[in-house]
């Protein structure tokens, strides 16, 4: 099992194998098969080994490969394939820790304060996915030891660095990814005669999530109500303002405008004085009726 998290490192800027992130390590065991398979072929231990994810960035980056039988070497297979971007090796007894694993170990009072808040404790318990070739979610390369032929054990080490920014940049939002890959043994041989029956496993790991969660800082209750009333103040200052400048107040045009009220005055009734003749109505005057009349 393994974990990522930490910043997103370029892999320009990466010098030391410890810069691209936790460290993997396989054992894979080959018991002795039988005596003479020397003169009949080579054994072979081949790894489809998970290189890289779909869109080309590094998933599992492979740093060594030892055979130890009759004695310890190095196995490189063909292509380049391990550590190609030569960075320095760190010590093999030592193994780096997360930072979240580093601090609890170096505070000694850390297993009495609450742990941190990490992605993988805050998400669903189901946020998980799985990288394997044979899903289309991965990329892999094939890997080849030669094995010796002896009578012993044989013992293939393969230790590797998970790509630390990958799964930051990808995964975040997974608490566990699962990697999978697989190993076969197999005879390489010349002669057709000889049909040797493969043998298949697979290995995984699981590489949890240990991104921090940013969670929102709490406010004080006291700077709330100073907040609040701070706020209240000035809008009471704003009132008291508007007020003085008679802002509430009705216009004052209306206030110095001159007002009037109207009367009515009916208009007299008129009549020709004693003696005299009724006026005739001229020929252009219509028979419209006057009625009471108003100023």
């Amino acid at each position: 099992q393994s974990f990522f998290g930490g910043t997103v490192m370029g892999e320009a800027a990466m010098k030391t194998a410890e810069d691209v992130g936790s460290p993997l390590k396989y054992e894979f065991q080959v018991s002795p098969v039988g005596d003479g398979l020397a003169a009949l072929g080579t054994l072979v231990l081949g790894l489809e080994w998970p290189y890289e994810v779909t869109n080309g960035k590094w998933l599992l980056y492979p740093t060594e490969i030892t055979i130890h039988s009759n004695g310890s070497w190095p196995c490189q297979p063909s292509g380049n394939l391990v550590n190609p971007l030569n960075l320095t090796l760190s010590d093999p007894g030592v193994t780096p820790l997360s930072p979240q694993r580093r601090r609890r170990q170096l505070d000694p009072g850390g297993d009495q304060s609450s742990p941190p808040v990490t992605l993988a404790a805050a998400k669903k318990a189901k946020s998980e996915t799985v990288l394997t070739c044979s899903n289309g979610r991965a990329r892999c390369v094939w890997l080849e030891c030669p094995l010796p032929d002896t009578s012993n054990i044989t013992n293939v080490t393969v230790k590797a660095r998970v790509w630390n920014s990958t799964f930051i940049e990808d995964y975040k939002d997974f608490d566990r990814v699962g990697v999978d890959g697989w190993a076969t043994l197999f005879l390489r041989t010349s002669i057709p005669t000889i049909n040797m029956e493969n043998k298949t496993t697979w290995f995984s790991v699981d590489i949890d999530s240990e991104l921090v969660e940013e969670l929102p800082a709490e406010i004080e209750l006291w700077l709330v109500l100073v907040a609040v009333g701070a706020g209240l103040l000035l809008l009471g200052l704003i009132i008291l303002l508007l007020w003085k400048c008679d802002f509430f107040k009705p216009t004052r045009y209306y206030r110095i405008m001159p007002k009037y009220h109207a009367v009515r005055i009916r208009e007299e009734d008129r009549y020709p004085p004693p003696g005299s003749t009724l006026p005739t109505k001229k020929h252009w005057v219509t028979s419209w009726q006057i009625r009471d009349r108003y100023y």
